[in-house]
């Protein structure tokens, strides 16, 4: 298992790093009022980001929430333009050395896959196989254990400030399950979410973090149970 470079945090929080990611979350965006809010002043705000990342003193900003019905109610939670900036520029730095280790057939959050992708290998399988089973995980954003996704992620990344920066974005994604509109809208107080878990569902940093948790199981499937005709888009598979 080859580990990431050192000085992970240096390459995420430069100034081009942070540049690079800050027109990654625009495109397709430039029309939204809060990017065109943002890109007013963009310069300006990537360098103050830049300075209190170098300087350890960023904290996350609350997060904008809207609930959705498709039909299953969902909570979306969207980050700050600021913080996407900073989830797109870590996963840039990490992402790429996770990803190689992902099946071919896992189609969430990797360069070169998608949903469509992965409807057309569901019905190329489908014209080879009499039956299928479809499976997905109950709550499976709120049940995230952040200390188990640290520990499958930090056997590769070794910079204390990129595990720090790491750890204080779970916590701040987890936090939206204890707002008062998480607690009414998903029935958390029937059902609450248990202490230090809980990815928040809109976020790039969730997306790939969630795909990357159940890497584990890709990889059990296809070599210890060997099925040959497997496939995983995010908690369905």
């Amino acid at each position: 298992m080859h580990s990431i470079p050192n000085h992970s945090f240096e390459r995420l929080s430069s100034l081009q790093a942070l540049w690079r990611a800050y027109h990654s979350c625009r495109r397709g965006k430039r029309r939204q009022p809060r990017m065109a809010a943002f890109d007013l002043d963009a310069d300006h705000h990537i360098c103050a980001l830049h300075r209190v990342l170098i300087s350890d003193r960023y904290t996350p900003q609350p997060w904008r929430l809207r609930v959705i019905h498709d039909p299953k109610t969902r909570l979306i939670a969207a980050p700050s333009i600021r913080d996407r900036v900073v989830h797109r520029a870590l996963i840039d730095e990490i992402g790429p050395h996770y990803e190689r280790s992902f099946i071919e057939h896992s189609y969430t959050a990797a360069s070169g896959r998608g949903p469509h992708r992965a409807v057309l290998q569901y019905l190329s399988w489908m014209r080879c196989y009499a039956y299928r089973l479809g499976l997905d995980i109950q709550r499976y954003f709120p049940s995230i254990h952040h200390p188990t996704l640290c520990q499958l992620l930090f056997k590769k990344l070794h910079d204390p400030r990129t595990q720090a920066l790491i750890s204080q974005l779970l916590a701040a994604g987890g936090a939206v399950y204890r707002t008062p509109l998480a607690v009414k809208v998903l029935e958390l107080d029937q059902k609450p979410v248990e202490a230090e878990c809980g990815l928040a569902l809109g976020s790039y940093l969730s997306q790939w973090s969630g795909t990357f948790y159940l890497d584990g199981l890709d990889h059990f499937v296809k070599r210890q149970l060997k099925i040959p005709a497997y496939l995983r888009y995010m908690d369905d598979f």
